[in-house]
C-alpha cells in the first residue's frame, strides 16, 4: 500500500511539474504578444476581456441549465429535513391498493 501512494504521489508530481512548464510557456507567449500592443490597445483588451467574462458569470446565475434542467422529472424536489426519511416516495402494493 505504501509503495502504491508513493508512485501515486510521484506520478501527481510529474504531471504538476509538467502542467506548470505549460503554464510558463503560455504566459510567455501571451507576455510577447501583450508587449506588442500599445498601452491604450492594452487597456481597451483588457475592459473586453473584463465585460466578456461578467457577461458569462451573470449569464450563468440568471439562465436555468438548459433543457435538461426543465425536462428531468424531479428536479424540483426539495430534500426533507434531516431525521425525516429521504427521496422520492416509492409506490408499492400496499400504498395502491386498498385492503
Amino acid at each position: 500500500m505504501l509503495r502504491s501512494k508513493q508512485k501515486q504521489d510521484e506520478l501527481a508530481k510529474a504531471i504538476a511539474v509538467k502542467i506548470i512548464g505549460w503554464q510558463g510557456a503560455l504566459a510567455a507567449v501571451l507576455n510577447k504578444q501583450a508587449n506588442r500592443l500599445s498601452k491604450s490597445t492594452q487597456k481597451w483588451a483588457l475592459l473586453f476581456l473584463c465585460l466578456l467574462a461578467t457577461s458569462g458569470l451573470i449569464l450563468c446565475l440568471i439562465m436555468p441549465y438548459g433543457r435538461l434542467a426543465m425536462s428531468q422529472p424531479g428536479s424540483s424536489y426539495q430534500s426533507s429535513p434531516i431525521g425525516r426519511p429521504s427521496g422520492l416516495p416509492k409506490l408499492t402494493d400496499s400504498l395502491i391498493l386498498k385492503k
